[in-house]
């Protein structure tokens, strides 16, 4: 461990393209299935915490803040998705793998599962293992570990295999995605589970590599129902005809959500589409915004997070109709998810995309925090003026007090270089913005997965520190998780906070 290292938020990763290879099917490890009771209940168990993705806890998280402990990761370079948190405090969370392999040190080309105790400290590590070193793209861990009913971790990768991991660090299965004749897509959306009787159905998401006109894999979601055994059953698929190379006009790129009567919402390109448990298509709705990850209201209202010419959120009635639609300011081309407070307020974060390799890189010193009333059917107010924070705002997270949690991108290849932050805010009620109970600034990026909250009040993220392989280092510049906890639980470090 260590409490020295200090913390890019991308709203959306940067897609990636390489080619696909083709790996059958491997049943490997020895399978578990238990139902856990309701006092076994994980603290964060997915993306966006809950099935209807509202990012809202029912624990408390720090309202003032120290630095518990960090834990760096020297084969990684990005911790790119949420943390999750199991019932006994056991935190999990994923990598990618690095841009070039090395001689002699070609693990670090493999992106990796982690499980940490409380403490701080390594409880095991998963390494999925291929593709060969070299093929970098492959070897990242695009998702959250999704905590299934019984325990079980379901993480998707750039090598288009599904795989699921005991609580143990033992692999349970692996489920190859289905291929057109260059290979396999990626799985970019973190998995969403469904308990059923005896197992749980596993949702999820493919995206295709492109190379120019090369194109690697197929645009499809899938339904696999986990019931113990080495090989997860196909439900169904979206298309229908996955399987013989059939694919959607576009990547499912985010995550999906479902209600509690099982339908399940995804996006794909510019259309949303609902289905019945069954695999039955309830409606689909095509907008002149791309599509991202859907919320679902407490009154079955789906939020959609959109990008155009200027990011949106979309609200859909629960029969596919237009509610309203909230464009954020000139300017902010993204958005970030929504996340639902317990008095029905909208929050999310608004900024600009942060490319690499983009020739006409976007200003990155826009960025502001949301708050929205859903007051009916064509019907939107502002709850207060939106809060200018001058960096991308990430996803929010909101705690069993109303406390939001969010990160503030930062922006590495400024000169100089602008660190990335984590916020905690006290919304003071309508028309009264937010106080700011404390900031922690860290010196590289917070990327897209908002801050969890685990046991004893703490709050988990991730970081991101070598951006540009051009220019990264790294055998140095290796990404981290952060623990904050309550300050008056520990001694005065030497973090920023206010």
């Amino acid at each position: 461990m260590k409490t020295g290292h200090a913390v890019k938020l991308l709203l959306l990763a940067a897609p990636c393209a390489a080619l696909g290879i083709l790996l059958m099917e491997l049943p490997i490890g020895q399978p578990v299935r238990a139902s856990r009771s309701a006092a076994n209940q994980p603290y964060w168990p997915k993306f966006g915490y809950d099935a209807a993705n509202t990012s809202r806890s029912p624990h408390l998280g720090p309202q003032t803040a120290r630095l518990a402990w960090t834990y760096p990761v020297t084969q990684g370079r990005v911790i790119n998705q949420q943390q999750t948190v199991d019932h006994d405090g056991t935190l999990y969370f994923a990598t990618w793998g690095s841009w070039t392999w090395q001689a002699g040190q070609g693990e670090r080309a493999h992106g990796k599962l982690y499980a940490l105790y409380p403490n701080g400290s390594l409880k095991w590590e998963y390494d999925p293992l291929g593709p060969a070193a070299d093929e970098y793209y492959l070897g990242t861990i695009e998702t959250a570990a999704t905590i299934g009913p019984d325990g079980t971790l379901y993480i998707g990768r750039g090598d288009g295999i599904l795989r699921a991991v005991n609580p143990n660090g033992i692999e349970k299965w692996r489920w190859a995605v289905y291929p057109n004749a260059n290979g396999r897509a990626q799985i970019f959306s973190s998995p969403a589970v469904s308990p059923t009787n005896g197992g749980a159905l596993v949702y999820f998401g493919t995206g295709h590599y492109q190379i120019l006109l090369w194109k690697g894999g197929t645009d499809a979601f899938y339904a696999l129902e986990d019931r113990g055994t080495y090989t997860p059953t196909v439900q169904w698929t979206h298309p229908a005809d996955a399987a013989s190379g059939g694919t959607l006009p576009d990547w499912v790129f985010c995550n999906p959500a479902i209600t509690p009567d099982g339908t399940v919402y995804f996006s794909a390109g510019n259309t949303l589409y609902a289905f019945a448990p069954n695999g039955q298509e309830q409606w689909r709705k095509t907008t002149v915004y791309q599509m991202y990850t859907p919320v679902i209201g407490a009154d079955g209202t789906i939020y959609a997070q959109a990008l155009g010419a200027t990011g949106a959120i979309v609200a859909l009635n629960p029969d596919k109709t237009t509610k309203w639609i909230y464009a954020a300011g000139t300017g902010e081309t993204i958005v970030s998810k929504v996340a639902i407070g317990s008095d029905g307020t909208l929050y999310f974060g608004s900024g600009t995309l942060d490319d690499a390799h983009d020739p006409s890189p976007q200003p990155q010193n826009i960025g502001k925090l949301y708050a929205l009333l859903d007051c009916g059917q064509n019907c939107v107010n502002e709850k207060w003026a939106p809060v200018d924070f001058g960096l991308a705002v990430g996803p929010p997270t909101i705690d069993a007090a109303g406390i939001i949690y969010l990160g503030l991108r930062g922006y590495q290849k400024g000169t100089p270089p602008v660190p990335g932050k984590v916020v905690a805010l006290r919304d003071k009620g309508q028309g009264q913005g937010v106080a700011e109970l404390w900031r922690v600034q860290v010196t590289g990026e917070v990327w897209s997965a908002a801050p969890v909250i685990g046991p004893n009040q703490t709050l988990y993220f991730g970081d991101a520190v070598c951006i540009d392989e051009t220019t990264c280092d790294e055998n140095t510049d290796v990404p981290s998780v952060y623990a904050i906890r309550p300050a008056e639980t520990f001694l005065r470090l030497p973090i920023v906070v206010r």
